[in-house]
């Protein structure tokens, strides 16, 4: 996929080269390095917007809607969509998402659904590579849509420029794991479904959290927006704060910044990446684990001198 007629086809936007390279992405991390390493600062200007909330807010649908404004503004949107896993295929199985079709259709917008796969707080370890392929292919601007459970709220942060926070106002549980964290990343937070009870009174609550909680930029203050994405309403005040938000990054450096921090992150994550894949791959240090664990379980040697043990022989082993 690095020869320079298929990176061509890439950079050209062409819909079935993008596919074959996610796709290789995905399957073929290893594969994939040289292609990405060919790619590396291609589109870096592209906008990368975050959608997360709880499962049932409407996120998908409101992708769809943003998706429309962008066609309608001669853009060329990308988005990519982290599903649940099967459980007996590690496929995504929200992976039709039929709303978002026929954007998609229109040509310049492109879709991706992956799976999870079991990755730490529901994001593919993949999506920071898939972001940056659609990058290189011109799509603009970029979107990661978030299944919507556990850490997946926070990790998004490490992901995006601009993360969006999907509330209803029957949000019940999860508004109480607002305090947890989640409100400190959240650039915008939009209460969908805005016609049913309740909508206004949450924006407000949300709205007076906001004023008295720490956030990562104080300099920003998150707006909260009412909409229904099912019928549009409220989905332009949302583009226009995400442009204020993209303006308010590049004004001050802090896209700069953020995106640095960003990697740094992003390689220790890889880093750790890298190391579960050799202890769970070697079979010498297989081997030595299980000898520590026979010890451990007969009680002549307790778990943290065991890992003490094993940590010095790594250690050993790797810089010799």
């Amino acid at each position: 996929m690095s020869d320079p007629e298929d990176l061509a086809a890439l950079r050209s936007g062409d819909p079935r080269a993008i596919g074959r390279t996610l796709t290789l992405v995905e399957n073929d991390p290893t594969a994939a390095e040289p292609l990405l390493e060919a790619l590396a600062g291609a589109g870096a200007d592209a906008p990368r917007i975050g959608i997360t909330g709880p499962p049932g807010a409407g996120k998908s649908t409101l992708v769809a809607s943003l998706l429309r404004l962008d066609l309608e503004a001669s853009g060329a949107p990308g988005v990519v969509a982290v599903d649940p896993s099967s459980e007996q295929t590690g496929g995504a199985v929200l992976g039709d998402r039929v709303r978002l079709r026929g954007d998609e259709d229109a040509g310049r917008a492109f879709f991706r659904s992956v799976a999870t796969r079991g990755s730490r707080g529901g994001l593919a370890r993949t999506c920071a590579d898939l972001l940056r392929i659609l990058a290189a292919a011109g799509k603009r601007p970029l979107y990661l849509e978030t299944v919507g459970v556990g850490q997946s709220e926070l990790e998004i942060a490490e992901l995006v420029d601009t993360v969006v926070l999907v509330l209803v106002p029957e949000s019940g549980d999860f508004i109480q794991t607002l305090k947890a964290g989640v409100l400190e990343v959240a650039d915008i937070v939009v209460v969908n479904k805005a016609d049913r009870e309740g909508a206004q009174a949450l924006a407000e609550e949300i709205a007076d959290t906001l004023h008295r909680s720490a956030r990562l930029d104080p300099d920003w203050d998150v707006p909260v927006l009412l909409a229904s994405a099912r019928t549009g309403d409220g989905v332009t005040a949302l583009r226009d704060a995400l442009g204020r938000h993209a303006s308010h990054l590049r004004s001050g450096g802090g896209l700069a910044r953020r995106r640095a921090a960003q990697v740094g992150k992003e390689l220790r994550r890889r880093l750790r990446g890298r190391l579960e894949d050799w202890l769970d791959r070697d079979p010498s240090i297989h081997q030595s684990v299980e000898a520590e664990a026979r010890e451990v379980a007969a009680g002549r040697r307790t778990p943290t001198g065991a890992a003490r043990r094993l940590w010095d022989a790594l250690k050993a082993a790797a810089w010799r």
